[in-house]
């Protein structure tokens, strides 16, 4: 009982809605707003359902001619879709939907090791925030992340970051960071490690 109200509220408190003259190639007008064929990607992240995810990311990409990375990276951000104030991602979290929130931020591989002279970070829980910050363009999120590994990786902040960019350190999705922060447009995490490698 208690699920299926978690599930009804989620379909009625999506706030999703399309814009129909949006340009999704440039994904700038790109909103949903009280749009119920949407409802189940909410569903989906309320219930943990991967499948249901995936099959939605599947079908409205193919319906608004959306890559699935494009489709990914839309519905992770909270200023193009919601699910009851939250961005994808959040809702996911807050309801500890893992399998879909890790889906969304690209850190579903198999967890691999550390060692102290080569940093591996595949699917680990611990940095996925620096993979969540490209999804959702966060700037906060990618400095907290930073942050935690101060101590751990490096004694600045700035030789965290040269860490986690190199291609061998954290991947999200297959991806180097540097290339995922790319993919998935993260203009404002970009713009920040630029201005913070200028210094």
């Amino acid at each position: 009982m208690k699920k299926s109200l978690l599930t009804t509220t989620a379909i009625f408190a999506a706030t999703l809605s399309l814009n129909a003259s949006a340009s999704l190639k440039s994904a700038n007008n790109f909103k949903f707003v009280g749009d119920t064929q949407y409802a189940e990607l909410c569903q989906a992240a309320a219930t943990n359902d991967l499948d249901l995810l995936k099959k939605n990311v599947k079908q409205h990409g193919f319906r608004l001619s959306a890559s699935k990375d494009k489709m990914i990276s839309l519905l992770a951000n909270g200023e193009h879709f919601q699910c009851a104030g939250q961005n994808l991602v959040a809702f996911s979290t807050s309801r500890g939907s893992h399998d879909v929130a890790d889906y969304l931020t690209g850190t579903e591989a198999t967890v691999e090791t550390a060692s102290t002279s080569k940093y591996k970070f595949v699917g680990d829980r611990s940095f996925k925030n620096f993979c969540k910050s490209a999804v959702t363009n966060n700037v906060g999120l990618f400095k907290r992340a930073v942050s935690s590994q101060i101590g751990r990786l490096g004694f600045s902040k700035q030789e965290v970051i040269n860490k986690v960019l190199d291609a061998d350190n954290v991947t999200c999705a297959g991806e180097s960071l540097s290339e995922f922060f790319q993919s998935r447009e993260a203009t404002n995490v970009m713009s920040y490690i630029t201005e913070k490698s200028a210094k």
